[in-house]
Order: C-alpha cells, then sequence, then structure tokens
C-alpha cells in the first residue's frame, strides 16, 4: 500500500495530467467546438488541481478562492498587456497567460472550478482512508 503523502497526492496528480493533455489537444484542435471556452474551463479546473495537489487537504472553499483569485487574476493581467510581451519573448508563456482580456472567460472559470470541485469530492468519497482497518 502507498504512503498517506502519497496516496493523497494521487488523485490530484492524475487529475493535473488528465486535464493538461485534454486541454493541450483542445488547443491544437480546429475542429473541437468552443474551444476558446473549453480550454479557459480545463484551465481553471488544471489550477483547482494544481492547488490541491499542492495542499491535500485544504477545504474546498479555500481551495475555490485560490484557484478563482488565480484565475482571476490571470484574466485581469491580460488587460496590461504584459502577457502578449511575454508571449513574444516566450511564446509557450501564452498558454499560462492568455493574451487578450474576455468577461466570458471569467464564467468558463468558475464552471472550470466548480467542476474540479466536483471531481475531488467524488475522488475523496471514493479513495481508500487514510489510516489501517478497523
Amino acid at each position: 500500500m502507498l504512503p498517506s503523502p502519497v496516496r493523497s497526492r494521487l488523485a490530484p496528480a492524475l487529475a493535473c495530467v488528465l486535464t493538461l493533455v485534454t486541454g493541450l489537444a483542445v488547443h491544437a484542435s480546429d475542429a473541437v467546438p468552443f474551444s476558446d471556452k473549453l480550454g479557459d474551463l480545463l484551465y481553471a479546473a488544471l489550477m483547482t488541481f494544481g492547488v490541491w495537489f499542492l495542499a491535500p487537504r485544504i477545504s474546498s472553499v479555500l481551495l475555490a478562492a485560490v484557484a478563482g483569485a488565480w484565475c482571476l487574476g490571470v484574466e485581469l493581467l491580460q488587460l496590461t498587456g504584459l502577457p502578449d510581451a511575454a508571449a513574444d519573448a516566450v511564446p509557450l508563456s501564452r498558454l499560462v497567460l492568455g493574451s487578450g482580456f474576455d468577461p466570458l472567460d471569467l464564467v468558463a472559470y468558475v464552471v472550470g472550478v466548480v467542476l474540479a470541485l466536483t471531481v475531488r469530492q467524488v475522488a475523496m468519497r471514493s479513495g481508500p482512508p487514510d489510516g489501517p482497518p478497523s
């Protein structure tokens, strides 16, 4: 059996990998309808899973607040033009920082965080107990 710290990070790590792969596939495909908003949703889910990985015992409310604040901060940063400048220097930074402000992105972020929290709740209910069997 895996030690407790490893078990507590296994689900968020797997969720991060699956979300990242899905997000990159959506980003690379022109055939996916609403790929821009789906990408934003997956970005928010990835941020939520990332925070969950870093702090596996974090409450759902704090997890949503941290991931949501990150997404909001990135979206507001796009109003400054800094993400475009960063993308000129390091093109892959566009995947993290985006390019242009769109208020509809905020809706996609909320949906992504909520879906990620739902996945977390399901994973925590179905996961093995932390202690030895009684």
